[in-house]
């Protein structure tokens, strides 16, 4: 997971603190940015045969982490 994700969820979340794990439980590579992607810059972009995420994987999961605050921030309220 880039760090670009992270901080968006962070960011965006409407909790007033929020912490995200990353490179956890076996996990063996990188999400990067659609931006890394068009660059084809460095290792992380390069997708292993395993792999098969999508370049907006990334962008959807964060949203996802993000709907899912949502709903939870949600029930706290009520």
């Amino acid at each position: 997971y880039f760090m670009e994700f992270g901080l968006r969820i962070k960011q965006e979340s409407p909790f007033d603190r929020t912490y995200v794990v990353s490179l956890a439980n076996g996990w063996v590579g990188y999400i990067p940015t659609q931006e890394a992607f068009a660059r084809k810059g460095g290792h992380e972009t390069t997708t292993a045969l395993w792999s098969k995420m999508r370049h907006d994987a990334g962008d959807q999961m964060a949203s996802t982490a993000l709907d899912l605050l949502q709903g939870l921030h949600a029930e706290t309220q009520s």
